[in-house]
């Protein structure tokens, strides 16, 4: 039990780090994607994260820009003018 214990302990937060990094990856492709107008898909997808507020120090302060930003993408007009 101990062995299994120390493998979870090693491993553990290896995989924590590994969840934020790609959650953070996931919201900065979307901000790209608001930027440059392309990918309306991942773009409406990392303002949907962005409400989440998951591992992060900042994570209350998305929920109303995760709001904000799926309000302003589903504005009539905002879709077309991505590519």
């Amino acid at each position: 039990m101990t062995r299994f214990l120390v493998i979870v302990a090693a491993v553990l937060p290896v995989a924590l780090v590994a969840i934020v990094v790609a959650y953070n990856a996931l919201l900065l492709i979307g901000v790209w994607a608001i930027f440059a107008r392309k990918a309306y898909a991942i773009a409406l997808l990392s303002c949907c994260f962005a409400i989440v507020p998951l591992l992060g120090p900042c994570g209350v302060a998305g929920i109303p820009i995760g709001i904000w930003g799926i309000v302003v993408l589903r504005k009539k007009g905002v879709r077309e003018t991505f590519s």
